[in-house]
């Protein structure tokens, strides 16, 4: 069913002199099953694009807004389902852990849909197998576990919905590199075993071109690059101009080509890099 949307646009404190247009005139449309990556510096809009897919935010005005099936400007979406499908984890989501035991804040959300017995447990556990908090953990709580752990029961308490669409808004913000890399595996083994469509942000452009099919950049509230990594980063100069960074792979390629070197620009991956210095191509 995917995401389609049209002409997005979001004004926080419409008609008042503090009035932000913060989101315009957005055009969008996500298959199932892709893996994106929403990138922008402050203030550009992505967080407030986001929090439009599972209802956090309605449309200022929009001419489509279909999410996983449902049409958001019906008068009454069925905002139930839409969350059921719609997964959202948030910067810092070990912040909004708050049940006694590591169970029972994973299961909070299924729980609210109905889910109970035999199938609340089964999906519980299976959402810790997932993201790798061991049994034993079941039953402490929550404020007992590491700093990784507590973000990984947060993640688990919303991949315990099994959500078509996860949305991550910064979901390795804080994290030392190894639990940095060990967030990102999670999210690649819930895209592997379930095909859900992932929307992540994230300002760590290695991390984007080492996990991102798609990479869609926001400037000003407008989306304005949306494209393949190779693609969206084969102009360095107006990656710059945005206020962004370049991958590391880019910077090198940058600087070896001002040297005199004649290296495609869209390489942005070291593996093609590699390729390119002992094959002589991309």
């Amino acid at each position: 069913m995917g995401i389609s949307i049209q002409n997005l646009t979001h004004v926080y404190h419409p008609g008042s002199p503090f009035a932000v247009d913060a989101v315009h005139d957005v055009d969008l449309e996500i298959s199932d099953g892709e893996y994106v990556c929403v990138i922008g510096h402050t203030g550009s809009g992505k967080s407030t694009l986001v929090q439009h897919l599972n209802g956090l935010l309605r449309a200022t005005s929009a001419d489509k807004m279909e999410i996983e099936g449902i049409d958001l400007l019906q008068k009454k979406p069925d905002w139930r389902a839409l969350r059921r499908r719609v997964g959202m984890v948030f910067q810092y989501p070990e912040y909004q852990l708050f049940e006694q035991t590591v169970f029972d804040d994973i299961a909070f959300g299924p729980k609210n849909m109905g889910v109970e017995g035999d199938e609340l447990t089964a999906a519980v556990r299976d959402s810790m197998r997932l993201v790798g908090l061991p049994e034993e953990t079941e039953q402490m709580s929550p404020f007992e576990l590491s700093g990784g752990q507590r973000r990984r029961a947060a993640i688990a308490g919303v991949l315990s919905m099994r959500p078509r669409v996860l949305v991550l808004d910064e979901p390795i913000a804080g994290l030392d590199p190894t639990g940095k890399q060990d967030i990102l595996r999670v999210i690649d083994a819930y895209h592997s075993k379930t095909r859900a469509t992932i929307i992540m942000i994230s300002h760590n452009m290695d991390d984007i071109v080492s996990v991102a099919g798609r990479v869609i950049v926001m400037h000003e509230g407008r989306k304005v690059l949306d494209g393949s990594p190779e693609d969206v980063f084969s102009d360095p100069d107006r990656i710059l101009a945005l206020g962004l960074g370049l991958p590391t792979v880019s910077r090198i390629v940058r600087e070896m080509n001002a040297r005199g070197d004649h290296i495609p620009a869209s390489v942005c991956r070291k593996e093609d890099l590699v390729r390119f210095l002992t094959e002589g191509r991309a």
